[in-house]
């Protein structure tokens, strides 16, 4: 379902973290120069949607957040602890309240003070975003914002206004192809910030490429503004198969011109043969300065296509990303990082083959070649 990267013990500084759906496990690999081999493992919940990785203690190690939907009315948030001597060699810490349908997660500092945090977006009305805080340890509920989307499938938190602490992004996927009377704010991107006086606060929301599944943030252009790259499925209402669509994807780039300004977002289809898109995060991938951005789809609702695609920067609108791999349809969450110790950043891919079939796999995609 999703990967992340993250030093989780003494003997590595960049393992890799898999979060399996079928059967429903947390994974460690570890590349060894040759090949990535299994370190550490252990079973999990019932249906795991998403995980995050970063520090929510005070050593210095990397922790793991999982959401599992398992039970509808229950759902639930587990905390697994980065060692001395490994992910799972301390005892994990769980959030036992109901929390229905969680579908994603990230880690950091949405509030200004020293306390770790992470957030949860969640398929309900009554609970769509929370905001968790972490002490000694335990995950304490503090904020919630209610009615952002019926499935948010991506949730990241990014720095949008020059400096901490950081606002929230949740891609409202798609509503339009559900129930969109349920949530009058889905297929939509939400900018949400927070505070202890305010709580979680509705800063924008993005009117962005239709069905929107994937969302991230950076500096495109080099005027250390922002700007938001949004990608989306286009899926029509109502939705034949769930979340699937043989329509032309889309994607936006939403800018401004100031950090006083709202972002504006323009949206273009890159081609017909693009479906499916379903994550996005940019990186300096060719380190030459300019942020790149990687996108996995789906496919359509064939249901055996998907690939992984890559789009050099510096990326301007109506950019047109091209196939890096062809992959079979991606999971919830991809991660770039230097997980082959080469100095150069990989990209870990999750397949998540066909429901019901073992075809998942996880792929690395590795860039050798350096600017001179």
């Amino acid at each position: 379902m999703s990967v992340g990267v993250g030093r989780f013990s003494e003997d590595g500084d960049a393992d890799v973290v898999v979060l399996t759906r079928s059967p429903a496990r947390l994974s460690v690999f570890r590349f060894d120069g040759a090949a990535f081999q299994g370190v550490d493992e252990v079973a999990i919940g019932v249906e795991p949607m998403d995980l995050a990785v970063g520090s929510l203690d005070d050593d210095d190690f990397d922790d793991v957040v999982v959401v599992d939907g398992g039970d509808p009315s229950q759902g639930a948030v587990t905390l697994f602890w980065g060692a001395s001597g490994g992910l799972f060699d301390d005892d994990s810490t769980s959030f036992d309240e109901p929390l229905p349908f969680p579908h994603s997660v990230d880690i950091g500092q949405m509030l200004g003070n020293s306390t770790p945090q992470f957030v949860v977006s969640s398929g309900t009305a009554a609970n769509a975003t929370a905001l968790f805080s972490v002490t000694d340890r335990q995950p304490m509920r503090s904020l919630t914002h209610p009615s952002v989307s019926a499935s948010p499938w991506d949730t990241v938190l990014v720095q949008l206004n020059g400096d901490d602490p950081l606002e929230a992004l949740v891609a409202g996927s798609n509503d339009a192809g559900l129930d969109q009377d349920s949530f009058p704010g889905g297929d939509r991107v939400h900018v949400l910030s927070a505070s202890v006086a305010d709580g979680i606060s509705p800063l924008q929301v993005l009117d962005a490429a239709h069905s929107p599944f994937g969302v991230d943030a950076g500096d495109l252009d080099g005027d250390k503004i922002p700007e938001v790259v949004v990608v989306g499925k286009n899926i029509d209402m109502q939705a034949a198969v769930p979340e699937k669509s043989d329509n032309p994807s889309e994607i936006s780039i939403c800018s401004r011109d100031s950090f006083r300004d709202e972002l504006v977002c323009d949206t273009w289809e890159p081609g017909p043969a693009h479906i499916g898109y379903n994550n996005i995060r940019l990186a300096d991938l060719n380190c030459d300065g300019h942020l790149d951005a990687v996108i996995g789809t789906s496919g359509g609702t064939a249901g055996g296509d998907g690939a992984i695609l890559v789009a050099e920067g510096p990326l301007v609108s109506g950019f047109v990303p091209v196939v890096l791999g062809e992959t079979g349809p991606l999971g919830n969450k991809i991660a770039i990082a230097d997980v082959t110790n080469d100095g150069a950043p990989d990209i870990v891919v999750p397949r998540y083959g066909t429901e019901g079939m073992a075809q998942g796999v996880v792929r690395v995609y590795s860039f050798e070649e350096q600017p001179e």
